[in-house]
């Protein structure tokens, strides 16, 4: 689910959209039974004939990757000036994430990058794009390996 389109309710809270693509059923599956607030959440979800249009929850800032405003070159080198405080929040909600989904609700999320890693308006960051999760069955759970692609 590539396509990303911005919508405003008509109670002037805005959502984000995400466009139907071939395989998602899983992610449907996941996203909904989602309940946790390191979790980017599902709002909703609009058919429309052949089209299904997923709902989340909107996050202004965007994905952390927007912090790359904060990187400078200093002697061919990359230099951060981004808080460390900042920093450890962004990694403690990870981790609180990662807790969540992997002992709860016991699925791998598969494709955890900065772009998948979202912060609102208020500075709470949460995991989203569960597209490539997957559930784990006990085969799996018990060490055997999962493919990345």
């Amino acid at each position: 689910m590539k396509k990303k389109r911005d919508f405003t309710k008509t109670n002037n809270n805005k959502i984000s959209i995400k466009s139907k693509y071939d395989d998602f059923k899983n992610e449907l599956q996941i996203i909904t039974d989602i309940k946790n607030e390191y979790c980017l959440t599902c709002e909703g979800i609009i058919t429309n004939y052949d089209e299904v249009y997923i709902i989340y929850e909107y996050m202004e800032n965007d994905s952390i990757l927007k912090f790359d405003e904060y990187f400078f070159v200093v002697d061919k080198k990359y230099t951060c000036f981004i808080p460390i405080q900042v920093i450890k929040c962004i990694i403690k909600s990870v981790l609180n994430s990662f807790s969540y989904i992997h002992n709860e609700k016991i699925f791998c999320h598969r494709d955890v990058k900065p772009s998948n890693i979202l912060m609102d308006k208020n500075g709470r960051v949460k995991l989203s794009d569960f597209g490539e999760s997957e559930y784990m069955v006990d085969k799996k759970i018990k060490g055997s390996r999962v493919n990345n692609k």
